[in-house]
């Protein structure tokens, strides 16, 4: 009996130690192999368990939230393979109901910076205009993105829309600029960034933009005083940041979960 005691004690040890090696070696499969964010996949998990026990309970969000919010996850955790979080973004557009035509609406919007992110702007462009009404921050990268391409009456009316909400909105005189700068008129350009000024007096920013604009069209007084006015406003300014970069070239995801 108790020989027979002895050999279950050692095939149990023997199937604990099995189970051990198995599970570290997954675990070091998972932590060396596969790639991502390991932080935010166990997040993805966490949610992906929490949504299935809501939905157990009837007190789940939407389909199409969770998996707008799986895109998300997905973009943190690959923020080089678009193809994993588009799909999720995809499907998510795909599950809204026909009566949720705002949702639809910013969706679309969210799928254009999801596109912005991955470096795609013709992409992000074309959701833009699919979203139709954007915020103030979207409108101002569809008309950077128009006035890239060259459609300037569309872009214009872009940057308008954007004064419309708010007239103080440095970001409208920036649209502007932008605009009349790539369509080669320099004096309207720098005029924008006049008005942005006369409106806020005390915008370090707006002076440093014009100081570029000044600089790129050749006139390095005018670069030199306005970048002076620029530091002496904001001395911690940082003056390799780039507004329009920042809206168009995103470094990261302004995407958060909802």
């Amino acid at each position: 009996m108790a020989l027979l005691e002895k050999k279950k004690d050692r095939d149990n040890d023997d199937t604990k130690v099995i189970t051990a090696v198995i599970i570290t070696v997954i675990l070091l499969f998972w932590i060396f192999i596969i790639p991502g964010n390991k932080i935010v996949q166990i997040c993805s998990w966490g949610n992906d368990i929490n949504y299935m026990f809501a939905k157990i309970f009837n007190q789940s969000p939407p389909e199409y939230i969770h998996l707008r919010n799986k895109a998300v996850y997905m973009a943190k955790m690959y923020p080089k393979h678009p193809k994993r979080s588009l799909y999720y973004m995809d499907k998510a557009l795909a599950a809204i109901p026909a009566d949720k035509e705002s949702e639809l609406r910013s969706l679309y919007a969210e799928r254009a910076n999801l596109k912005l992110y991955y470096k795609d702007q013709k992409g992000a462009l074309n959701d833009f205009i699919l979203a139709k009404e954007l915020g103030i921050d979207d409108n101002f990268k569809a008309g950077l993105l128009l006035a890239d391409t060259g459609h300037y009456k569309l872009a214009l009316s872009y940057c308008d829309k954007i004064l419309a909400a708010n007239y103080l909105a440095f970001s409208g005189y920036v649209c502007l600029s932008n605009l009349y700068e790539k369509a080669g008129r320099s004096n309207a350009a720098i005029t924008c960034y006049d008005l942005a000024i006369d409106r806020k007096p005390g915008n370090a920013r707006a002076y440093m933009e014009r100081a570029k604009l000044k600089q790129r069209l050749g006139d390095s007084e005018g670069y030199d005083s306005d970048m002076a006015k620029a530091k002496e406003l904001s001395p911690y300014i940082d003056t390799k940041e780039s507004i329009i970069d920042d809206a168009i070239k995103p470094k990261k995801l302004s995407l958060v979960l909802r």
